[in-house]
Parts: structure tokens; C-alpha cells; sequence
């Protein structure tokens, strides 16, 4: 509805809009000299009661006033409480602003009603920013992860500018998660009291970099002549391979002579150490300027690396002793199923951002 501008700057203090009819509806005008022109250019069509009972009415009535350089909105509140005969009237004016605060408000806190109790992290659609206001970053950081593999959101990720930055701490994310997978699967093994080694050969084909960092991958050939089958072949980092042989978790490493005070290599543990020194040695003039019908497949004085046994419950003196073994030992080492498990673990420690200390590897 249209209604004239009055001949001077008129403001509104207090009004009682009940119609549209003509100006003369309006209760009371101040007429003031510090306002700019402007004129009623329409009121809602009409006002929205909000609660009528019998002790009181609300009621809210939006209007638009247009001026000679924008146009303005207010939204009056009334309360009405009856008592008897008597009614009091009690307003509320807001202006766009307040409007503005008031249906964000309204906004935010409908969309939150139905959510279950709990912490909350308000992420604006506009990309400036969030605030953690408190919450555990690496908390926030799962949140978000979940939100984003939503399917209707992963649809759309391909659309959105993603940071160098983001994508490399996602793949060091999925690198440590398949990580930790590897070695939550290496202690169930051995916590389940499993002592095939076919269990422990697929461990290490699907978990090669169990092994250190120093190796790059796993070649899938293992046996490069009728009799020399490998449990595993890996390439390190200078591109030669090396041989690794894997033997049951149950046997016994090393023995101990009282009348030297001296630790020994069980018989087992001997036959292993033998065994993979007959395989480096094929390896070395087998693979020296590439093994046959796999060019990429080199070795040059390749180091064995023998798995057997468990350590979990040595003394310090086990470990010298294993340590002291191995020193005098040439291209071959001999580790336990649990210095395997220390390996991975060191490796994910490294590679852990939040890590400032490397666990022992002798313990």
C-alpha cells in the first residue's frame, strides 16, 4: 500500500499500526527536523499473531519505509496483557540490523534443536574461517573428514580449489591409516599365538615398509631358480634388492652359555642364518646385471634379513646379545617379530606430526 509522504520529515516513535486504510491509523507522529525524507512505501499485508490467549496477545507487524536513499525495514513487536477490562500495551521496534540478528539467530538455533547433546563446530559456508572456540583440534579435524566424505558433499569436492597443503596432510592421513592398520594386523597375529609363516608372508607382501624406511617396494618374484624361493624380495633405496626369509614366531633366537657367559644362535636360528646366506649369495650372481627376464630385478652383494622368534620378554642382556651376534654377522641380520613391530611403530612415529620422542626399539 502506498501512503503520500507527509509535507515535512516525519519519524515514528511509537505507532499502533492496526490497517492500511490511511495515515490517520497510526496512533502517534513526532514531527522531527533530524531525520531524512522518507516515505511509508508499504506494510506487510497484515500482522502475525504470535501467541492469543486469554490473559495475552503478541502480535508482530513488519514494515518497509523507503527514503530517498535505500529502503528501510522495522519489525514491531506487542505484547498485549489483558487483566479484567484492562489491556496494557507493551512494543518493540528493531531496525534491519536487528532483524538481520534476529533471523540468523533463528536460523542457527532451529537447525540445531533436532542435533543430539554434544560438541559443535559451526563451519560458514562463505570459506573464512572457523574457530575452534576450545575444541581438540584433532577432534575437529575427524569431524570434518566425516562431513566431507558425505556422498551428496564428495560429488562436489572436485569443484572446489583444494590447497596444496590439504592434499598432502590427507595422503600423510591415509598413508598412516593403512599404516596403523598394518600393525594393528602384525599384533593380532602374534597376540593370537600364530605361527604360520604363510600368515607373516602375506603380512609382509601387503606391509612391505614394515621393514624400514630404507626399503622402496616389494618385487613381486620371490623364487629366481628351481631351488632358492625367497619369502620376500625387496628393493632398497640405492635400487639393488635384498632377500628377506621369514621363520616361525615360536622358535627360539638365541641360547645361552653359562661357562662363557655367552649368547648363541639356537640351532634354528643357525639353520635360517645359513639358509639366507646360500640365497644372497645366488641372489648376488644370479641378479648382479639383472635377473633373467626381469631386467628391473638387480643385485650387487645383497643383504639378508632373517624374522624368527619373539623378544618381547627379553632382558637388556638379550638384546646386547642379539646386537653383539649380529655385529660380528656379515650382509645378514637376524630381528625378532617384535623388533619387526618396533620397525613400523618407529616409522609411524617418524612420520606423525604431533611425535617429539621415538619409542625405544630395544624394548
Amino acid at each position: 500500500m502506498k501512503i503520500p509522504m507527509p509535507a515535512r520529515k516525519v519519524g515514528i516513535e511509537k505507532s499502533a499500526v492496526k490497517g492500511k486504510e490511511n495515515l490517520e491509523r497510526v496512533d502517534v507522529i513526532t514531527l522531527r527536523d533530524d531525520l531524512p525524507a522518507f516515505e511509508w512505501d508499504e506494510i506487510s499485508d497484515d500482522e502475525a499473531v504470535l501467541r492469543d490467549s486469554k490473559r495475552s496477545k503478541i502480535t508482530a507487524l513488519l514494515c518497509f519505509i523507503k527514503r530517498t536513499e535505500d529502503t528501510k525495514s522495522t519489525l514491531k513487536i506487542s505484547k498485549v496483557t489483558r487483566s479484567g477490562n484492562i489491556e496494557t500495551t507493551t512494543d518493540i521496534t528493531i531496525n534491519d540490523h536487528e532483524i538481520n540478528q534476529l533471523a540468523t539467530y533463528i536460523q542457527k538455533a532451529t537447525s540445531l534443536k533436532d542435533l543430539p547433546k554434544g560438541k559443535y563446530l559451526t563451519v560458514p559456508i562463505d570459506g573464512t574461517g572457523i574457530s575452534l572456540a576450545g575444541n581438540d583440534p584433532a577432534a575437529a579435524a575427524k569431524a570434518l573428514m566425516t562431513v566431507i566424505a558425505q556422498p551428496e558433499l564428495m560429488k562436489h569436492v572436485h569443484e572446489a580449489e583444494i590447497p596444496t597443503k590439504l592434499v598432502d596432510a590427507i595422503r600423510l592421513g591415509y598413508r598412516l591409516q593403512v599404516m596403523q592398520a598394518g600393525i594393528a594386523k602384525l599384533k593380532t597375529l602374534l597376540e593370537a599365538d600364530k605361527h604360520d609363516e604363510q600368515d607373516y608372508q602375506k603380512w609382509i607382501q601387503e606391509y612391505s615398509w614394515g621393514l624400514g624406511s630404507h626399503y622402496i617396494t616389494l618385487e613381486k618374484i620371490h623364487q629366481f631358480d628351481r631351488t632358492h624361493k625367497l619369502d620376500a624380495l625387496v628393493r632398497n633405496y640405492t635400487g639393488y634388492c635384498d632377500a628377506i626369509e621369514l621363520k616361525r614366531p615360536d622358535m627360539n633366537v638365541l641360547g645361552f652359555d653359562k661357562s662363557h657367559n655367552s649368547y648363541f644362535f639356537t640351532r634354528e636360528s643357525s639353520m635360517a642364518i645359513g639358509q639366507t646366506a646360500a640365497y644372497v649369495e645366488k641372489l648376488h650372481h644370479e641378479a648382479r646385471r639383472g635377473l633373467e627376464g626381469e631386467d628391473h630385478i638387480k643385485a650387487f652383494y645383497p643383504h639378508g634379513t632373517v624374522v624368527i622368534g619373539r623378544s618381547h620378554d627379553w632382558s637388556e642382556a638379550q638384546h646386547q646379545g642379539l646386537q653383539l651376534l649380529n655385529g660380528h654377522q656379515h650382509r645378514i641380520r637376524v630381528i625378532t617379530y617384535d623388533h619387526l613391530l618396533k620397525i613400523a611403530e618407529n616409522l609411524i612415529a617418524q612420520l606423525s606430526p604431533e611425535t617429539t620422542e621415538l619409542p625405544n626399539p630395544a624394548t
